[in-house]
């Protein structure tokens, strides 16, 4: 008698939830509509002028939906300007604005960004990191914070979510060339590290960075400053070179 053949189990469905840079994660009701943008009156408020003040709404039904309200800057949905009503499926990347959410329908563990040390090591497989960076991220005191990878959440993204939530914190980097970090305080980014460069050029060359995971470890202790621009300029000059 042959051997029976194992089926692959699909994937089960969890609560849905939108995932923001900083680890904060939106859950999602059934059977209701969710307006985004800066208006007070929004169901999910988003602390940036670039979005409108009632942006885009989500649908969760049988699937997610999301629909653009006429805004000012539209409504990306995997870096595509949405028309008419588009749906999320699990790993969609959503921008409204300047804010960026993963959408997640998983159960559990969620494999677009998580917590631990083995969340890490799941996340950098087949991305040509090698271990002992790995190592060095680990040794820098960094377990128990969010670990995600650059190709769900940019550099940029991260530092707008840090800077939008007055976060203080480090941020570790595992890429295929080596470590990187940036240092985060009550929202303002203070220092950069990437191979021989520092400040705003390290920064630069992280953000054109496609193929790495992060790591945030919460912390206020005082750190080196090599970054004096201002926080919004900042930003500018990295969306510019990008």
């Amino acid at each position: 008698m042959g051997r029976r053949s194992k089926r692959k189990r699909p994937r089960r469905a969890g609560t849905p939830r939108l995932l923001a840079p900083t680890g904060a994660q939106i859950k999602l009701e059934s059977d209701r509509a969710y307006v985004l943008g800066r208006g007070r009156d929004c169901d999910i408020v988003l602390g940036d002028l670039v979005s409108s003040r009632h942006h885009a709404r989500i649908a969760v039904g049988e699937e997610l939906r999301i629909v653009d309200l006429e805004s000012r800057n539209g409504t990306f949905v995997n870096d595509t300007r949405i028309e008419g009503e588009t749906p999320l499926p699990h790993g969609s990347r959503i921008r409204v604005g300047a804010s960026v959410f993963l959408v997640s329908t998983a159960a559990a563990p969620d494999d677009l960004v998580d917590t631990g040390t083995v969340a890490l090591e799941h996340m950098t497989l087949g991305r040509g990191i090698d271990e002992g960076v790995l190592r060095s991220v680990r040794s820098e005191g960094t377990q128990g914070g969010l670990a995600g990878q650059l190709d769900a959440f940019g550099l940029v993204d991260i530092l707008q979510g840090l800077m939008q939530a007055g976060q203080s914190g480090t941020l570790h980097v595992a890429l295929p060339d080596g470590a990187a970090r940036v240092e985060v305080r009550r929202g303002e980014v203070l220092d950069a590290r990437y191979q021989e460069q520092q400040g705003v050029d390290a920064l630069l060359a992280l953000a054109r960075q496609k193929v790495g995971v992060f790591w945030l470890a919460e912390s206020s202790a005082e750190c080196g400053r090599t970054i004096d621009e201002p926080q919004g300029r900042l930003l500018y000059v990295l969306c510019r070179a990008l």
